[in-house]
C-alpha cells in the first residue's frame, strides 16, 4: 500500500511538471511526501516552487552554476513544532506507530489527535546533483533545505539520502560477511 502511494506520488509530480511551464526535473519527493503535500494544492505547483526556489539558491552559490546537474529531490518532510515533536517522539517511544500494538490506550489516541492539529511550520527536502567545484572537476552533492511555508529557502546544509546511507551500511556488511570477518 506504501509503494502504491509512493508510485501514485510520484507519476502526480511527474505529470504536473510536464504541463507546467516551470518544466521542473523534481523525479521523486519521499516515500511519505505524499501525505504532507496539503491536498488542496496544485501540487505541481508546490513542486515548481520548490524547484525554483532550490534553482535561484544553487544559482547565487554554486562556483560554476552553468555545469550544475540536477539529479533527482528526495525525503520532502514537514517540519513541526518543538511540542509537536515532542509529542511525536512520546508517541514513537511507546510504540503508537507499530503495527505490532493492538489495543491504543485513551492517552495515546487524545495525544495523537492533538499532534494531528499542529501545522507544518516549514518543510525539509533533499536535493542531489553534480556540479564542477573550485578545481574545474564534477562533484556530487546531496544537500537538505530548509524552507519556510512559502517554500522560501531558509538555510542549506549538507547532508545524505538515507537510502544511499542504508545502501553503504548494507555493501559494507557484505564485504565483511564474503571475507569472513563477521558470520
Amino acid at each position: 500500500m506504501k509503494n502504491l502511494i509512493y508510485l501514485a506520488a510520484l507519476c502526480l509530480i511527474m505529470f504536473s511538471c510536464k504541463h507546467n511551464k516551470c518544466d521542473c526535473p523534481i523525479g521523486v519527493i519521499g516515500e511519505s511526501g505524499a501525505a504532507y503535500l496539503d491536498i488542496n494544492r496544485d501540487t505541481s505547483e508546490v513542486s515548481c516552487k520548490i524547484y525554483q526556489n532550490v534553482n535561484a539558491y544553487l544559482k547565487d552559490n554554486l562556483k560554476d552554476y552553468l555545469s550544475y546537474q540536477p539529479i533527482s529531490f528526495a525525503e520532502f518532510y514537514p517540519v513541526k513544532s518543538d511540542t509537536a515533536n515532542n509529542i511525536a517522539n512520546y508517541l514513537t517511544d511507546h510504540h503508537y506507530f507499530d503495527d505490532s500494538v493492538k489495543v491504543k490506550t485513551p492517552k495515546l489516541d487524545s495525544l495523537w489527535k492533538l499532534y494531528s492539529t499542529f501545522k507544518p511550520i516549514g518543510y525539509t527536502i533533499k536535493h542531489k546533483y553534480r556540479a564542477k567545484n573550485g578545481f574545474g572537476a564534477y562533484g556530487l552533492s546531496v544537500e537538505e533545505f530548509r524552507m519556510d511555508t512559502l517554500f522560501n529557502i531558509l538555510y542549506v546544509k549538507q547532508s545524505s539520502y538515507l537510502n544511499d546511507d542504508f545502501n553503504s551500511i548494507k555493501s559494507r556488511y557484505e564485504e565483511l560477511k564474503a571475507n569472513g570477518e563477521i558470520k
